[in-house]
């Protein structure tokens, strides 16, 4: 798996010239996935984005969202992931909602084919979860200092 070379820019950037919407995109690559991840939320197919913020995406009326990711079979987006300028937010088929606060953000350790997240699995795609576990790592060092 090749990681994208758009990550390079982030390796020395101070704290305060963080773009973090813009980091999390460069860092996941979404648009090599396979997956459907959903940038227009006009355009998102309104049940999918009534079902996400049902099931999943729990954000505040403070919080941006910079994209939703739909992992159910059918196209429900009753499962999937999504990420604000504040948390993560991801439910996987029968598990239940999480949402870990960029801020509360303690640990990501990689599995074989899964990470956790402060103790909680996540998965998605091989390719993905490692993007995402460098990105939270990340996340992580940024916030914390």
């Amino acid at each position: 798996m090749v990681l994208p070379s758009e990550i390079l820019k982030y390796e020395r950037i101070a704290p305060e010239r963080l773009d973090l919407g813009a980091m999390i995109l460069d860092y996941l690559a979404l648009d090599r996935e396979t997956e459907v991840f959903y940038f227009d939320f006009f355009k998102m197919p309104a049940n999918a984005l009534e079902n996400a913020c049902k099931n999943f995406l729990f954000a505040g009326r403070d919080e941006r969202v910079f994209f939703i990711g739909d992992w159910s079979l059918k196209g429900t987006c009753k499962e999937g992931f999504a990420m604000t300028n504040q948390a993560i937010y991801w439910r996987a088929p029968l598990g239940r909602a999480r949402k870990i606060r960029y801020l509360e953000l303690q640990s990501v350790q990689k599995g074989k084919d899964w990470l956790l997240v402060n103790g909680h699995f996540f998965t998605a795609t091989p390719a993905l979860n490692l993007k995402m576990y460098k990105l939270l790592k990340k996340i992580g060092r940024v916030t914390a200092g």
